[in-house]
């Protein structure tokens, strides 16, 4: 029998925003008796050919993962963590054309959420992202390595911060999951953790899954 090669990408998980709703960093906060950081690695690294962080806070990160911070100074959000952790991709000289991109606090994504990203690539500059619940989730997906320079250009000339503004300049697939569904009823997969309400329906939902 032949085994089925599964497709790796080297991932990046973003922890480079402020938490300020959060009051913490939400990479630290403690959910199931483990951090975010280490809920998410642990998700992806199987599935990866090498994980990295992308954070400005010398106090997030995981024992033997490559951490960094933004290139592009002025806190300018998300794209400049992807921009960042792409960046940080092609420097290890991956043997691929995308990355896969995954924020910190989603602590219910699929551990499968490459091989599904994977089947939405059709050009090496397509990049693929996930929906759930009717909406898309601009930074969970597989993105080109190619577009690091388009970013930094975006970014350093003044353009939107607006993840979607980038994004309709770009060829986007998106591939919808299903929710969870759980003893208590159903869970979004990419739901995020930003406040401390968030971190409280997290741990319930948690609890009704095991």
């Amino acid at each position: 029998m032949t085994s089925i090669q599964v497709r790796q990408f080297p991932a990046i998980i973003l922890c480079g925003g402020r938490s300020s709703r959060m009051g913490s960093p939400k990479a630290l906060v403690e959910l199931a008796g483990r951090r975010l950081i280490d809920l998410v690695f642990e998700k992806i690294s199987a599935h990866s050919t090498s994980v990295m962080i992308n954070s400005n806070d010398p106090a997030i990160g995981v024992q033997d993962a490559v951490t960094f911070g933004d290139r592009i100074g002025g806190f300018k959000g998300p794209l400049a963590g992807i921009h960042a952790g792409l960046r940080q991709a092609m420097e290890g000289k991956p043997d691929g054309t995308h990355a896969l991109l995954v924020p910190v606090d989603c602590p219910f994504l699929p551990t499968d959420i490459a091989e599904r990203l994977s089947g939405g690539i059709s050009a090496p500059s397509t990049v693929v992202v996930a929906g759930s619940r009717g909406c898309i989730h601009p930074v969970i997906g597989l993105w080109p390595l190619s577009l690091a320079g388009r970013i930094e250009e975006w970014l350093t000339t003044g353009k939107s911060l607006k993840m979607t503004d980038f994004l309709g300049t770009c060829e986007v697939v998106g591939i919808f999951f299903d929710d969870i569904e759980t003893k208590t009823g159903p869970i979004d997969p990419f739901f995020n953790i930003n406040t401390p309400d968030d971190l409280a329906f997290a741990r319930q939902a948690f609890e009704a899954m095991n």
